[in-house]
């Protein structure tokens, strides 16, 4: 009997010792300096990871001339450049997001050319990606197509490899009434490039909190698979938080022998002569195993409740500390406001709270 309970026991502890170990939440112990628009500060805590993101590039357009095209040259951008535009893109003081500048695109412009006013980004063969972006329509405009004989398409981004549309994926608006009235008017997960093997596609998703007038954040995760091994995500900032639309994993996304190359704001436009104009501000790109991983300012004490939020950009990223440039985002001074870390596998904070001072998304002080 001594012998079987002995047996048990060790058996029970081999068992034990195979289960997997909770993944552990970030905490922050305490934030040093002064969170400012474009000053460093300092979070000190447990449970970051050992993964951060290669910042590839934070764009608020803040460094641009008004009406100028946007600039690819290096250091244009707050974080890197873009790479590459097609056709008239420009930098406007018309609508802002943060600060006082934007992207625009005039789809009238260039004769009301059919197909792309966009930015670009040269990813650098990416398997793993993480980007945040802001849009826009005014109020009594159209979106890209909704005032022509064609009808509205506008691919809020497209991604794809070296080639088009190798692996690509793309999200499209194909509706001028905002916010979509209905489930078949915006699709993410998307694609052109649809050679077996069948790669993820999540598609129309509804209801879809864009309206004119208003500002739009959405929240894009992509991890390259070819086997069943990737991953896909989504999240949209709603009026009732921070919403997930999907989180797939182990599915296909990307092809043998691609790679993600190309990453572009927006993706497409139907040309229309007839007021059609989009905006995008503080566009977040980044790569690499700890893409995920972030900084982030929010509206409220959990993460998923928050109504506003604004991406950092870390500069040193370790398990116990991060440090991180302040982006502002559009937080008015004295807001009280809370700050989060989250990890490599998507694993957020609790709020560690802060007070803004100064001027949103220019200069200031916020002290902790």
């Amino acid at each position: 009997m001594y012998r079987i309970i002995v047996a048990v026991i060790a058996g029970l502890v081999f068992i034990v010792s195979w289960l997997p170990v909770p993944h552990a939440a970030p905490r922050i112990h305490s934030v040093a300096g002064v969170v400012s628009e474009g000053e460093m500060i300092s979070i000190a805590g447990s449970g970051f990871g050992q993964d951060g993101p290669i910042v590839l590039l934070f764009d608020d357009f803040e460094k641009g001339r008004n009406g100028a095209q946007i600039d690819t040259t290096a250091g244009t951008a707050a974080v890197g450049n873009w790479d590459y535009t097609q056709l008239t893109v420009r930098y406007s003081t018309s609508f802002s997001h943060s600060g006082h500048k934007s992207l625009h695109s005039d789809w009238g412009s260039d004769g009301a050319a059919e197909g792309n006013r966009l930015v670009g980004k040269k990813l650098g063969s990416a398997t793993e990606l993480f980007f945040s972006w802001w849009q826009f329509v005014p109020v009594g405009a159209h979106v890209p197509g909704g005032g022509g004989p064609h009808g509205p398409n506008w691919k809020f981004f497209w991604l794809f490899g070296p080639r088009f549309p190798q692996s690509d994926y793309a999200c499209v608006l194909i509706t001028d009434t905002l916010p979509p009235g209905y489930a078949d008017y915006v699709g993410f997960g998307l694609k052109n490039d649809n050679r077996p093997p069948a790669r993820y596609a999540l598609g129309w998703i509804y209801p879809v909190e864009f309206r004119k007038g208003e500002w739009k954040r959405f929240d894009q995760y992509f991890k390259w698979g070819t086997s069943n091994n990737g991953q896909f995500g989504l999240w949209e900032l709603k009026s009732t938080g921070y919403y997930q639309w999907a989180d797939a994993r182990n599915v296909t996304t990307g092809h043998e022998g691609e790679i993600w190359e190309h990453l572009n704001f927006p993706g497409y436009g139907r040309g229309d002569a007839n007021n059609a104009h989009t905006y995008y501000d503080d566009i977040y790109i980044a790569k690499g195993p700890g893409a995920r991983a972030r900084v982030e300012i929010g509206d409220k004490s959990n993460y998923s409740k928050c109504t506003n939020l604004a991406i950092l950009t870390p500069t040193i990223w370790s398990d116990t500390k991060v440090a991180a440039t302040v982006r502002q985002g559009s937080f008015k001074p004295g807001s009280k406001a809370y700050l989060f870390v989250i990890d490599a596998k998507g694993g957020v904070s609790s709020g560690y709270p802060v007070t803004i001072e100064g001027s949103a998304g220019l200069t200031g002080a916020a002290r902790n």
